[in-house]
Protein backbone atom coordinates (compact mmCIF):
# COMPACT_ATOMS: atom_id res chain seq x y z
CA UNK A 1 0.00 0.00 0.00
CA UNK A 2 3.22 2.45 0.98
CA UNK A 3 4.60 1.54 -2.19
CA UNK A 4 1.17 2.55 -4.29
CA UNK A 5 1.16 6.23 -2.62
CA UNK A 6 4.59 6.81 -3.71
CA UNK A 7 4.42 5.33 -7.03
CA UNK A 8 1.36 7.70 -7.49
CA UNK A 9 3.20 11.00 -5.76
CA UNK A 10 5.53 10.30 -8.27
CA UNK A 11 3.34 10.14 -11.17
CA UNK A 12 1.69 13.22 -10.07
CA UNK A 13 4.85 15.13 -8.64
CA UNK A 14 5.77 14.04 -12.56
CA UNK A 15 2.95 15.93 -14.57
CA UNK A 16 3.00 18.45 -11.99
CA UNK A 17 6.56 19.01 -13.60
CA UNK A 18 5.74 18.53 -17.16
CA UNK A 19 3.24 21.11 -16.82
CA UNK A 20 5.22 23.80 -14.78
CA UNK A 21 7.57 23.34 -17.67
CA UNK A 22 4.79 23.47 -20.27
CA UNK A 23 4.03 26.77 -18.12
CA UNK A 24 7.42 28.46 -18.45
CA UNK A 25 7.69 27.54 -22.13
CA UNK A 26 4.08 28.55 -23.31
CA UNK A 27 4.51 32.09 -21.45
CA UNK A 28 7.79 32.66 -23.86
CA UNK A 29 6.10 31.24 -26.53
CA UNK A 30 3.51 33.71 -26.06
CA UNK A 31 5.71 36.43 -26.29
CA UNK A 32 7.90 35.67 -29.15
CA UNK A 33 4.93 34.53 -31.40
CA UNK A 34 3.33 38.51 -30.55
CA UNK A 35 6.87 40.05 -31.32
CA UNK A 36 7.61 37.50 -34.37
CA UNK A 37 3.77 38.23 -35.71
CA UNK A 38 4.30 41.91 -35.46
CA UNK A 39 7.96 42.02 -36.94
CA UNK A 40 6.93 39.30 -39.65
CA UNK A 41 3.66 42.26 -40.52
CA UNK A 42 5.40 44.71 -41.06
CA UNK A 43 8.26 43.77 -43.08
CA UNK A 44 6.07 41.35 -45.72
CA UNK A 45 9.54 40.28 -47.41
CA UNK A 46 10.63 38.54 -43.94
CA UNK A 47 9.54 34.70 -43.74
CA UNK A 48 7.37 33.30 -41.33
CA UNK A 49 8.73 30.93 -38.30
CA UNK A 50 5.09 29.14 -38.53
CA UNK A 51 2.27 28.87 -41.21
CA UNK A 52 -0.01 32.28 -40.28
CA UNK A 53 -3.36 30.88 -42.23
CA UNK A 54 -3.92 26.76 -42.74
CA UNK A 55 -7.13 26.88 -45.10
CA UNK A 56 -8.56 23.49 -46.80
CA UNK A 57 -8.40 23.92 -50.23
CA UNK A 58 -11.31 21.67 -52.20
CA UNK A 59 -8.94 19.15 -54.61
CA UNK A 60 -9.08 16.47 -56.57
CA UNK A 61 -6.00 15.46 -58.57
CA UNK A 62 -4.79 12.73 -60.23
CA UNK A 63 -1.23 11.92 -58.81
CA UNK A 64 1.31 9.32 -58.48
CA UNK A 65 2.83 7.19 -55.07
CA UNK A 66 5.98 5.91 -55.76
CA UNK A 67 7.38 3.35 -53.51
CA UNK A 68 11.01 2.94 -51.91
CA UNK A 69 11.15 -0.61 -54.61
CA UNK A 70 10.68 1.43 -57.35
CA UNK A 71 6.93 0.12 -57.52
CA UNK A 72 4.64 3.65 -58.62
CA UNK A 73 0.77 3.42 -57.64
CA UNK A 74 -1.81 6.21 -59.23
CA UNK A 75 -3.59 7.91 -56.76
CA UNK A 76 -6.07 10.81 -56.18
CA UNK A 77 -4.76 14.38 -53.86
CA UNK A 78 -8.23 15.38 -52.19
CA UNK A 79 -6.88 16.86 -49.43
CA UNK A 80 -4.32 19.73 -49.34
CA UNK A 81 -4.07 23.04 -47.58
CA UNK A 82 -2.74 26.22 -48.35
CA UNK A 83 -0.56 28.15 -46.22
CA UNK A 84 0.50 31.60 -46.59
CA UNK A 85 1.89 34.70 -44.21
CA UNK A 86 -0.22 37.61 -43.91
CA UNK A 87 0.97 41.02 -43.47
CA UNK A 88 -0.07 44.91 -43.77
CA UNK A 89 -0.89 44.91 -46.95
CA UNK A 90 -4.09 42.21 -46.29
CA UNK A 91 -5.78 45.19 -44.48
CA UNK A 92 -8.16 44.31 -41.46
CA UNK A 93 -7.93 40.51 -42.33
CA UNK A 94 -4.54 40.57 -41.51
CA UNK A 95 -5.38 41.71 -38.24
CA UNK A 96 -7.99 39.46 -37.74
CA UNK A 97 -6.08 36.71 -38.42
CA UNK A 98 -3.33 37.99 -35.56
CA UNK A 99 -6.23 38.35 -33.09
CA UNK A 100 -7.25 34.92 -34.22
CA UNK A 101 -4.18 33.51 -33.72
CA UNK A 102 -3.81 34.92 -30.16
CA UNK A 103 -7.05 34.06 -28.86
CA UNK A 104 -6.03 29.98 -29.80
CA UNK A 105 -2.72 30.48 -28.30
CA UNK A 106 -3.60 32.32 -24.81
CA UNK A 107 -7.03 29.79 -24.60
CA UNK A 108 -4.47 26.70 -25.17
CA UNK A 109 -2.29 28.41 -22.23
CA UNK A 110 -4.91 28.85 -19.84
CA UNK A 111 -5.94 24.78 -20.24
CA UNK A 112 -2.29 24.36 -19.19
CA UNK A 113 -2.54 26.62 -16.64
CA UNK A 114 -6.21 25.01 -15.50
CA UNK A 115 -4.55 21.49 -15.62
CA UNK A 116 -1.49 22.49 -13.35
CA UNK A 117 -3.78 24.15 -10.86
CA UNK A 118 -5.70 20.96 -10.51
CA UNK A 119 -2.36 18.59 -10.32
CA UNK A 120 -0.80 21.46 -7.85
CA UNK A 121 -4.04 20.22 -5.73
CA UNK A 122 -3.71 16.87 -5.81
CA UNK A 123 0.01 16.81 -5.02
CA UNK A 124 -0.80 18.95 -1.75
CA UNK A 125 -3.33 16.89 -1.44
CA UNK A 126 -0.76 13.72 -1.18
CA UNK A 127 -0.54 14.51 2.71
CA UNK A 128 -4.45 14.22 3.89
CA UNK A 129 -5.27 11.62 1.30
CA UNK A 130 -8.04 13.54 0.03
CA UNK A 131 -7.60 14.42 -3.90
CA UNK A 132 -11.24 15.63 -4.32
CA UNK A 133 -11.37 19.70 -4.06
CA UNK A 134 -14.46 20.97 -4.77
CA UNK A 135 -12.62 23.95 -7.07
CA UNK A 136 -11.25 21.26 -9.25
CA UNK A 137 -14.93 19.89 -10.28
CA UNK A 138 -14.99 23.69 -11.93
CA UNK A 139 -11.35 23.75 -13.20
CA UNK A 140 -12.20 20.34 -15.07
CA UNK A 141 -15.60 21.98 -16.21
CA UNK A 142 -13.92 25.40 -17.49
CA UNK A 143 -11.13 23.02 -19.80
CA UNK A 144 -14.42 21.68 -21.82
CA UNK A 145 -16.00 25.15 -21.70
CA UNK A 146 -12.11 26.56 -23.45
CA UNK A 147 -12.42 23.30 -25.57
CA UNK A 148 -15.57 24.35 -27.03
CA UNK A 149 -14.62 27.77 -27.52
CA UNK A 150 -11.79 26.74 -29.22
CA UNK A 151 -13.17 24.00 -31.40
CA UNK A 152 -15.84 26.64 -32.34
CA UNK A 153 -13.31 29.39 -33.65
CA UNK A 154 -11.19 26.94 -35.71
CA UNK A 155 -14.81 26.57 -37.33
CA UNK A 156 -15.65 29.86 -37.61
CA UNK A 157 -12.01 31.31 -38.80
CA UNK A 158 -12.25 29.76 -42.14
CA UNK A 159 -15.68 30.18 -42.38
CA UNK A 160 -15.79 33.96 -42.27
CA UNK A 161 -12.35 33.58 -44.71
CA UNK A 162 -14.16 31.97 -47.46
CA UNK A 163 -17.37 33.81 -47.13
CA UNK A 164 -15.84 37.37 -46.49
CA UNK A 165 -12.37 37.38 -48.17
CA UNK A 166 -11.25 34.29 -49.99
CA UNK A 167 -12.90 33.52 -53.56
CA UNK A 168 -10.89 30.82 -55.23
CA UNK A 169 -7.10 30.16 -55.98
CA UNK A 170 -5.37 28.91 -59.28
CA UNK A 171 -2.97 25.90 -59.62
CA UNK A 172 -1.43 25.38 -62.57
CA UNK A 173 -4.10 27.22 -64.52
CA UNK A 174 -7.13 25.19 -62.65
CA UNK A 175 -9.05 27.23 -60.38
CA UNK A 176 -9.98 25.56 -57.10
CA UNK A 177 -12.46 26.50 -54.28
CA UNK A 178 -11.82 26.86 -50.55
CA UNK A 179 -13.51 24.05 -48.26
CA UNK A 180 -14.85 24.43 -44.88
CA UNK A 181 -12.44 22.69 -42.21
CA UNK A 182 -14.56 20.55 -40.10
CA UNK A 183 -11.63 18.43 -38.06
CA UNK A 184 -12.57 20.44 -35.06
CA UNK A 185 -15.77 18.42 -34.83
CA UNK A 186 -13.77 15.56 -33.22
CA UNK A 187 -12.94 18.54 -30.57
CA UNK A 188 -16.49 18.20 -29.20
CA UNK A 189 -15.82 14.47 -28.48
CA UNK A 190 -13.47 15.67 -26.26
CA UNK A 191 -15.63 18.53 -24.41
CA UNK A 192 -18.13 15.27 -23.70
CA UNK A 193 -14.91 12.82 -22.88
CA UNK A 194 -13.50 16.02 -20.08
CA UNK A 195 -17.67 16.41 -18.74
CA UNK A 196 -17.64 12.76 -17.93
CA UNK A 197 -14.57 13.23 -16.21
CA UNK A 198 -15.83 16.29 -14.41
CA UNK A 199 -19.01 14.87 -13.54
CA UNK A 200 -17.21 11.42 -12.36
CA UNK A 201 -14.94 13.65 -9.89
CA UNK A 202 -17.83 15.03 -8.97
CA UNK A 203 -19.55 12.31 -7.63
CA UNK A 204 -15.98 10.92 -6.08
CA UNK A 205 -16.13 14.25 -3.81
CA UNK A 206 -19.61 13.58 -2.81
CA UNK A 207 -18.49 9.81 -1.83
CA UNK A 208 -15.64 10.86 0.24
CA UNK A 209 -17.93 13.44 2.18
CA UNK A 210 -20.20 11.11 2.71
CA UNK A 211 -17.43 8.49 4.01
CA UNK A 212 -16.41 11.44 6.58
CA UNK A 213 -20.18 12.11 7.69
CA UNK A 214 -20.44 8.37 8.68
CA UNK A 215 -16.44 8.21 10.15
Amino acid sequence: MNSQKIKNKRIISLIYGVLTALLIIGAIFLFLSVGLFLLNYFNPELEPFFPIVDIPLNIYLPGVLELKDGATHNIIIDDAFISFNLNKEYGLPGIFNFFHFILILAIAYYIIFLLWKIFKSLKSSLKDENPFHPKNIWRIRLIAIFVFVSAILDMIYPLILKYFWFKNITINQQVFDFRLNFDALLDFLWVLIILVAAEIYRIGSEIKKEQELTI
